[in-house]
């Protein structure tokens, strides 16, 4: 899940164990975003087996660069669309194509797909690769 303040992560893990939702995870990123931001720190918190463990994710944690937000500022939804096609079809290995790699890191993390974020990361450029 992603929130739009730094300081509601943890608030929201603990509600979701409260919730008898373990295997969570809330993310916000830099500038408020709700999402693992391409620039800056990303805050994470997972609630796991009645626990919450919290930490900050850099891309380059996950050997990306970091760029600028405004690299994935939508201009209008055709033009998103198109950059997101560009992903996909392995035109373009930007900032968008690290959000999405980055973000569907977490769900594949989440669901148990991979055995942790940074091998989500490799399964997601995998699957996009491929």
């Amino acid at each position: 899940m992603g929130v739009n303040s730094k300081k509601d992560v943890e608030k929201f893990a603990n509600l979701a164990l409260r919730l008898n939702k373990e295997n969570s995870i809330v993310v916000c990123g830099e500038n408020n975003c709700s999402f693992i931001s391409p620039e800056g720190e990303s805050f994470v918190a997972e609630a796991w087996k009645n626990k919450i463990f919290t930490y900050v994710f850099t891309p380059e944690l996950a050997g990306f660069n970091s760029y600028d937000i405004n690299n994935i500022k939508c201009e209008s939804n055709e033009h998103n669309a198109n950059d997101l096609l560009d992903v996909i079809y392995n035109k373009s290995k930007g900032a968008k194509y690290q959000v999405i790699v980055l973000n569907s890191a977490l769900s594949l993390y989440i669901s148990k797909k991979a055995d942790s974020i940074l091998g989500g990361v490799e399964l997601a450029k995998r699957l996009i690769d491929e």
